[in-house]
């Protein structure tokens, strides 16, 4: 899953966006695969704050969002699920700061540290010169 994020860093409400839409591009991308796009449907239907119509992902960003850890862990319970590994790829994770930053960070340390079918780990980092 690929996580561009240029253009969130000042709100939770675009940080939410973004993966609303990294979600959503990378469902339409493995729909071929049935077991890993089902797995990840029930997995994220799971959650407070996801909403799912057909193959449609939102996410909530308000009072009732879903921490990126629990997003996290579920992405991890469905690519077992499936028998796959998934890599989650942050472009532009430099631009991470302030509050928003240490969120995604932490949930980044968390899913490194306890999930064993998510590679959050990897990161693509686009260093400006």
């Amino acid at each position: 899953m690929f996580i561009d994020v240029r253009e969130f860093v000042r709100s939770r409400r675009g940080l939410y966006s973004i993966l609303s839409r990294s979600l959503n591009s990378f469902t339409r991308r493995y729909l071929p695969s049935k077991a890993l796009i089902n797995s990840v449907m029930k997995a994220l239907s799971n959650i407070r704050g996801v909403g799912i119509s057909g193959l449609e992902i939102s996410l909530s960003w308000g009072k009732n969002r879903p921490l990126l850890t629990e997003l996290f862990r579920e992405l991890d319970r469905a690519s077992h699920d499936a028998g796959v590994r998934l890599i989650i790829a942050i472009d532009e994770a430099q631009r991470l700061g302030g509050p928003l930053g240490i969120e995604v960070w932490d949930a980044i340390a968390h899913a490194y540290d306890f999930l064993d079918n998510l590679d959050s780990y990897y990161l693509a980092l686009k260093w400006v010169h």
